[in-house]
Parts: structure tokens; C-alpha cells; sequence
């Protein structure tokens, strides 16, 4: 079992670290340090951004008839192992220095955390930036940022820790080969970050509209010698992708997901009037439809869709009319 700490704050404390993350957010993004493809905790910055770059990116490679390898990394527990020292270092080279260095240090000094047990020992907490805290995420991408630097022959799409790189190629073979070198050094920066890089949850897909399965046999993705997982679906920030980006399974995921809430609204529907079982639909199902829209909505096209057959049955339980009926 996980037990994950959570920073119980006084209100004092909650209005110091705001002012603090105001300056210290708004320093960063004045001076353009954040990379951009990070898309986690910032402004004008979403989930939807995050996926619409990505499939901009897989699009492009296909139609300019190349082939791409996309793969899915998963760090272990990297909130909680943030280290201080690393941290401050490069809080340096970004230019915090000084009294506001040695500031943020003792932010991060002198944590306990306790368990429910006999004896209530209070443990220290050597790694990790707070979780639950105001400051902490934007400590978390300061930590991250130099990601960048990493490799400039891939397309990073980073939200918060969850890292997906697109690397491309004239052929499959030739974009595997770069991949394994290209995943190789970001294990090395995880590592000299002491992030832990979960290979068994690190998966890879690949895009191509030329999918040779005689260059996948010979060529495979490793980190440390273990063979990552090749899959033909993923869930990406919420998004159910698969490798011919067509948006069929995300679409079956919400009509699943929608359909569980729609038993519970014909009950409703029984003992509340229209207006009551509307404020419901809004609650329930709208968030359904219109998370990340712009990446997926152009392709409900037709009376079949399973969206389109998904709303209409919601519309027919909300104004309580049979399918031969005019609603």
C-alpha cells in the first residue's frame, strides 16, 4: 500500500507560499525559462494543449509518409523524490539566487511527516516537494526543466511527470533505432535526477501507414535490456489513442462511461422536473463530451456514431419519448 504524505498547511502559511509562487511563477514565465512543451500547472496551459500537439505531430509525420515512435513514459513516485540539493542547484541557474535560494531551501528543509501507529514517530522527509502544497508543482517543473536540453531530434510532450516523446523516421526500422538511443539519455537524465524511470509501465506505439511487421520483429525498444511493450491503444492524459488515430476507441470509452450516469438520470427523470434533470445532464455527462473536444470532435460525422447514438438516447431519457416518437 502507497501511503502518500499530504502537506497540512495553516492558513498564514497558505498566503505566504501564494505570494511566493506569484513572483517566482511570474519570473519564469517573463523570462521564457519553462520548456514548452510542459504543459503541466501554468496558465493558458491544459490537457487539451498537451494531446493537440501530439496528434498535430503524429499527422504530420503521416502525411508526409514517415513513421513515428511514440513512447508513453512512466516515472515512479517522482513527486516524492525530488532532491533538495538538485534542486537548488538549479534554482542557481535560472538566475534565483541568494537570500531567494537559500529561501526556497528552507522551504524545503526540516519536513516530518507521521504515520497512525502505536508510538505516532515522526519521520523526516529527505526528498519530495509537498504534497498538497501551493509551492510544490511549480517546484516540480523548476526541477524538470532542463529537459530540454535533452534531445533536439524528438518531440517532447511533457504534463507535469507524464513524459511521451514522438520520434520520427523515413521507416519504422529507422525511427526505432533513434528512439532507443533518444530513450537511453533521458534514462540517464531521470537517473542523475534519482527519478525512477518505470520500465514494465513505459509502453511505446508506433504510426506509420506503411507498418512492416518484418522490421518490428527485427527491432524493439529497450531500457537497461528490458524489452518495453509495444501497444496498438493507450490512455494519454484522459484520451484513449490508438495507432490509427482514428478516435474509435475513445469514443466507445465515453459511451461506456456515459451510459453508467444514464440509469441514474431515467430514475431521476421519474421524481425531478426537466429543469432539475438537465442540471444533472450538465454534472454528469456533458464533461464526458466535451473533454478535449478539439482533438477527437471533427470526427463525429454520421447518424452512426456512437456519440451521436449515445446523445440521442440521453436526450430521449431527458424529455421522456420513445425512439418512434418526435422529441
Amino acid at each position: 500500500m502507497n501511503y502518500r504524505p499530504i502537506s497540512i498547511l495553516n492558513s498564514l502559511n497558505k498566503v505566504f507560499e501564494r505570494l511566493i509562487h506569484k513572483q517566482l511563477y511570474d519570473y519564469l514565465e517573463s523570462n521564457d525559462l519553462l520548456p514548452s512543451f510542459q504543459y503541466g500547472y501554468r496558465k493558458q496551459h491544459s490537457t487539451c494543449h498537451a494531446t493537440l500537439d501530439f496528434t498535430k505531430e503524429i499527422e504530420t509525420v503521416l502525411d508526409n509518409n514517415e513513421a513515428a515512435v511514440s513512447i508513453f513514459m512512466d516515472l515512479s513516485k517522482a513527486f516524492d523524490t525530488v532532491d533538495k540539493t538538485i534542486l537548488c542547484r538549479k534554482l542557481h541557474e535560472l538566475g534565483i539566487q541568494g537570500i531567494n535560494n537559500k529561501l526556497i531551501e528552507n522551504y524545503m528543509t526540516g519536513r516530518y511527516f507521521y504515520m497512525k501507529n502505536e508510538n505516532n514517530i515522526a519521520y523526516h522527509m529527505n526528498y519530495g516537494v509537498p504534497q498538497g502544497s501551493i509551492l510544490g508543482p511549480l517546484l516540480f517543473l523548476i526541477y524538470l526543466y532542463d529537459m530540454k536540453h535533452i534531445s533536439r531530434i524528438s518531440k517532447s510532450v511533457v504534463y507535469a511527470d507524464d513524459t511521451t516523446l514522438v520520434v520520427r523516421g523515413k521507416t519504422v526500422s529507422e525511427a526505432i533505432q533513434k528512439a532507443n538511443i533518444i530513450l537511453k539519455q533521458y534514462y540517464n537524465y531521470f537517473a542523475l535526477n534519482k527519478l525512477t524511470l518505470n520500465e514494465s509501465k513505459t509502453k511505446y506505439m508506433i504510426f506509420s501507414k506503411h507498418n512492416k511487421k518484418s522490421e518490428e520483429k527485427r527491432n524493439v525498444l529497450k531500457i537497461n535490456d528490458i524489452i518495453i511493450e509495444r501497444v496498438k491503444s493507450i490512455k494519454f492524459l484522459g484520451l484513449i489513442i490508438n495507432e490509427n488515430l482514428n478516435w474509435n476507441e475513445h469514443k466507445l470509452y465515453i459511451q461506456k462511461k456515459i451510459q453508467r450516469s444514464l440509469g441514474i438520470l431515467y430514475k431521476c427523470r421519474q421524481v425531478m422536473n426537466i429543469k432539475e434533470c438537465i442540471n444533472m445532464y450538465k454534472s454528469f455527462i456533458v464533461p464526458y463530451l466535451l473533454y478535449c473536444l478539439p482533438v477527437w470532435g471533427s470526427t463525429i460525422n454520421t447518424e452512426s456514431d456512437p456519440i451521436i447514438k449515445t446523445q440521442n438516447k440521453v436526450l430521449r431519457v431527458l424529455t421522456n419519448t420513445r425512439r418512434t416518437e418526435d422529441a
